[in-house]
């Protein structure tokens, strides 16, 4: 997100076209207290840019990039957030800590922890792979936004071909993305591009969804991964870390 607190400036480059407490980044006058992209700027912009806090795992409060409250970080530490333990998961959906060795890419160990997700195989490592996994009831905010890692054809193609899909049970499955019938304008996220490999363990992508609709409601989470197809080329599944539901607001648990 980016000056997202703040209001657009009347003259770009200048910091004296901004309000008291307010400094000019990139023609936008930032709150350097609370803005994502520029926290703790200070003016002139160019010179002090502040830091760019981590749109998932961290928040701007005060000046400072601070932890954010997170509701599952797939590790098994002492300081783990969350628990899948109640998850309900089918085929190969599970904690990894990288992407499996394929005859068209190696072994990718992924940075910097351990994601959940979908080899695209099924238990004896072929396909085709068709299969979902559910949270149980869940406080949903605003957003629904999570890291996301694939190596697959993404979805979005004919006959939609590793296709994802993630839907919301509120007393009926609705869903909120279908990479394969482009639902929502969903062919346009990065997890529903074919990507080839090799990927590196720490090349994801940022995803966030409106889920405004259940915005207060405890509700299901379901996540398909189709492969539709038997072939294993390049393919090394999809995986989704740092899952966070509602707003990010500071840490209560680190």
């Amino acid at each position: 997100m980016s000056g997202g607190t703040a209001e657009e400036s009347s003259s770009s480059g200048s910091s004296s076209a901004c309000d008291p407490g307010l400094v000019d980044c990139s023609g936008d006058c930032i709150d350097p207290a609370t803005d994502f992209d520029y926290c703790g700027a200070t003016a002139p912009c160019v010179v002090d840019p502040g830091v760019d806090c981590d749109n998932i795992t961290q928040i701007c409060l005060d000046g400072s990039c601070s932890p954010c409250e997170l509701r599952y970080n797939f590790e098994s530490s002492p300081n783990d957030v969350g628990s899948t333990l109640s998850w309900t998961a089918q085929g190969t959906w599970d904690v990894y800590a990288g992407a499996p060795i394929v005859p068209q890419n190696n072994f990718v160990l992924f940075l910097p922890d351990q994601a959940y997700g979908n080899t695209g195989q099924d238990n004896t490592g072929g396909e085709p792979e068709n299969s979902t996994v559910t949270t149980p009831g869940i406080l949903l905010g605003d957003t629904l936004a999570f890291y996301s890692w694939n190596v697959d054809r993404g979805g979005d193609n004919f006959g939609g071909r590793d296709n994802k899909i993630i839907e919301i049970f509120d007393g009926a499955w609705t869903p909120i993305v279908n990479c394969g019938t482009d639902l929502n304008g969903s062919a346009a996220l990065p997890m529903c591009q074919w990507v080839m490999g090799p990927r590196t363990g720490d090349n994801w992508d940022y995803i966030v969804l409106d889920t405004s609709l259940w915005s207060g409601q405890f509700v299901q989470i379901r996540i398909t991964y189709d492969t539709v197809d038997p072939q294993i080329g390049f393919e090394q599944g999809w995986y989704i870390n740092d899952l966070r539901v509602g707003e990010c607001g500071p840490s209560s648990t680190h």
